[in-house]
């Protein structure tokens, strides 16, 4: 096989894992759906569609309804709890989330900076019955939540001008000169604080997690309902997130 045939079946390979990877994607925030949905979704004839649910199909990560509808198996969610039990972090991280839980009775938050998005890896919901639930696994605009602001507070490897300053609400920081300063601020005084920039009616405050690698990839937060979340409450939230911060990072070092 020549160089230019062997490049040509290289790409067709990639195009084809992107391909894969984009209907377990679909497929991941949907309950079910049929193949003619899928093609729809994602601008394929059905043909395709069809080949690429049958091949995941036969490789376990796609099952079917009863409505021979597809949706995603527990394979992926196997993989997903395989790494996460790998991830020390979380462990050592938990009861600590828990403990702050019960402290202050509202939504407890790990995240993870992933580019220039937050994940949440972890979280112990409140009690309350109006409280803020973020699904594990979900994804935000880093620039506009307090874990993705503690963490790029502690970040000068990172390049703002690169981010993407999607605008969520009104108080959403989208110039990056304003946002380099926020930054300046939450590092000085140790904590980041959302307010309602990324849902109306929400406030966050969130603590990097450092001295763990040679770069701040975490922090911890609580959120909860503006009507809740008062200046003078954040100010004593703050101080237990950075000792539980402290306290996570301690013991992540003395098992290393």
């Amino acid at each position: 096989m020549g160089d230019q045939e062997h490049q040509k079946v290289t790409a067709y390979k990639i195009s084809s894992l992107e391909r894969g990877l984009q209907i377990l994607e679909l497929l991941s925030g949907e309950p079910a759906m049929s193949a003619a949905e899928v093609a729809h979704r994602l601008g394929l004839n059905r043909a395709t569609a069809h080949r690429f649910l049958a091949a995941l199909l036969g490789l376990g990560y796609l099952g079917k309804d009863a409505n021979a509808r597809y949706r995603v198996s527990t394979r992926l969610f196997e993989l997903g709890m395989r790494m996460a039990s790998r991830n020390d972090l979380r462990t050592v991280a938990h009861p600590h989330l828990l403990a702050l839980s019960q402290i202050h009775r509202e939504t407890v938050n790990l995240g993870q900076l992933d580019g220039g998005e937050v994940v949440h890896i972890d979280k112990v919901d409140s009690d309350e019955v109006l409280r803020v639930d973020v699904p594990i696994g979900s994804r935000a605009p880093a620039h506009c939540v307090a874990l993705g602001k503690a963490i790029l507070s502690v970040r000068s490897d990172i390049a703002l001008s690169n981010l993407l300053l999607q605008q969520m609400t009104d108080n959403t920081i989208i110039d990056h000169g304003l946002l380099a300063r926020e930054l300046e601020s939450i590092r000085e005084r140790g904590y980041a604080v959302d307010n309602e920039e990324y849902h109306y009616g929400l406030r966050c405050v969130a603590v990097p997690i450092v001295g763990i690698g040679e770069r701040a990839e975490f922090a911890i937060s609580i959120s909860a309902p503006k009507m809740r979340m008062s200046d003078e409450r954040v100010d004593t939230i703050q101080q237990d997130l950075r000792a539980a911060s402290a306290s996570i990072a301690a013991e992540l070092r003395s098992a290393q």
